[in-house]
């Protein structure tokens, strides 16, 4: 079949164009006619057309000749349950699945009484005789559910895959679970709130550098010191807890580049690792309300590192996109926009704002060294242009350094050196290297009017080893060093 239903995005789209997101998310696609999981096949072959093909063999004519008109009444959306997610709850300590109804598919259920179950199992066949017994079952309707409003139900048995059906006769709907004994289950971090994070379980294969993840081991006997990750793998708090009747341990991690240790890391813990990909409104301001990116115009410009592609990675229709150049977009917003490609989501969507530069205070802060926070945006400026800085880590600040924070596009913090106290050299070396690591080929003729002992330091090692650190070169040059 050419045309399937992406969860994800909450619209039809085609195989050729859904095929930019790879295969790597499990149960994202569901066909279009039945509502059972497909996934795409011949994505990259010369010979046979991109298109999407049933996980459990279900080859019925109907379904694959299905191309978005006729035949079988279309599966109806929304009424199995729409997008569902796996999260972690940090102040609970539970694992909790979100699940949300429509206003139409709550009432369609009450009518018929319909019950929704949730049962896991770890057969991947999908034969009825493998599924559990549910360890939840609730009645849908306007009483337990809030319309559009995604209720969490706390996950009670273990489980690699779980299982939902809502007594209508329609497809079961599968969520993956946890990994199995000996790999991680990983979580992407949401938010920080009050100390405790709130994650959402990546449903693909593959991390993403620069991203927050919180990973888990269920192994019984797995000690915190076997627990260990790399020095390119940052690591924030960790946590040890109980739940489900198996023990927990988890730790909150980000991975700061695509190296052979955090390569070789990941693939033992059972994944692929990829550069990030990146995705932000420059126009106008946006209010985060709810994890949506709200505006008060209908046209919106947007930076992408990747290409948008209507109906494959973004939820807007065709005329509503323009490319104009350098990675930027204009969007006009005459519904919410979705979008979704490897870690880069958003949506956005038109409404009243309070802005938040009528509120906000600018900060002035004059200091020897930034600790760099997950909760704004932190910007290096210097001689060598502007960088964005991991978080959780600290930057030293000096005469051509400044760091300036952003919350929603917002300047909120502006981090100035001191205007006296003098630096240790080593000290400013060492963290010059750790945030600018590029190096190029030395060439003494360069250096030859320069009377700095602490650069002739520095040069006698570049001499050594033929290469010098781009940024050290230029403040050299520039008389800083």
């Amino acid at each position: 079949m050419l045309k399937a239903y992406d969860t994800q995005l909450d619209m039809e789209v085609l195989a050729d164009e859904a095929a930019i997101n790879g295969d790597a998310e499990y149960y994202r696609y569901e066909c279009a006619c039945c509502g059972e999981s497909v996934n795409i096949a011949a994505g990259e072959s010369r010979r046979v057309s991109t298109h999407f093909r049933h996980r459990n063999g279900n080859n019925e004519t109907e379904c694959n000749l299905y191309l978005g008109g006729g035949g079988r009444r279309l599966y109806e959306r929304g009424t199995n349950g729409g997008n569902l997610d796996i999260y972690f709850d940090e102040l609970q300590k539970t694992f909790q699945l979100g699940i949300a109804f429509s206003d139409a598919s709550l009432q369609e259920h009450e009518n018929v009484a319909s019950k929704l179950s949730i049962s896991g199992t770890t057969d991947y066949t999908y034969r009825d005789s493998t599924i559990d017994k549910p360890f939840y079952e609730e009645h849908i309707s306007i009483n337990s559910f809030v319309p559009n409003e995604q209720k969490r139900i706390i996950i009670s048995q273990f489980s690699r895959l779980y299982v939902l059906r809502n007594g209508m006769n329609q497809a079961s709907k599968f969520v993956k679970g946890f990994c199995e004994q000996g790999k991680l289950t990983v979580f992407k971090v949401l938010k920080n709130s009050d100390d405790n994070i709130t994650a959402k379980l990546i449903k693909s294969n593959i991390l993403y550098t620069g991203v927050r993840y919180f990973v888990v081991s269920h192994e019984n006997k797995y000690a915190a010191s076997q627990f260990s990750v790399p020095s390119s793998v940052m690591s924030e708090k960790e946590l040890a807890f109980s739940t489900m009747g198996m023990n927990f341990f988890g730790r909150i991690i980000t991975i700061v580049d695509v190296g052979e240790e955090s390569i070789k890391w990941c693939c033992e813990a059972g994944y692929d690792l990829e550069m990030s990909e990146q995705f932000g409104v420059l126009w106008p301001p946006v209010a985060m309300i709810d994890d949506v990116q709200v505006v008060d115009s209908e046209d919106v410009i947007a930076f992408a590192s990747f290409k948008l592609k209507p109906r494959g990675n973004i939820k807007i229709n065709p005329r509503d996109i323009y490319d104009i150049g350098s990675n930027c977009y204009r969007l006009r917003l005459s519904s919410k926009v979705k979008l979704l490609y490897k870690n880069a989501e958003a949506m956005i969507e038109k409404g009243e704002t309070v802005l938040l530069m009528d509120i906000m205070q600018q900060a002035e802060i004059v200091t020897d060294r930034v600790t760099v926070g997950s909760d704004l945006r932190y910007f290096c400026f210097s001689s060598d242009g502007v960088k964005e800085l991991p978080s959780n880590m600290q930057y030293l600040l000096f005469a051509e350094r400044r760091v300036k924070a952003y919350q929603s596009n917002y300047l909120v913090k502006e981090f100035m050196p001191l205007p006296v106290k003098r630096i240790q050299f080593q000290e400013l070396i060492t963290d010059i290297k750790k945030t600018y690591r590029t190096t190029e080929d030395f060439n003494p003729s360069d250096f030859l009017r320069i009377s700095s002992l602490e650069a002739k330091e520095i040069i006698s090692e570049s001499i050594k080893t033929g290469l010098i650190n781009s940024a050290v070169r230029r403040l050299i040059l520039g008389g800083v060093l």
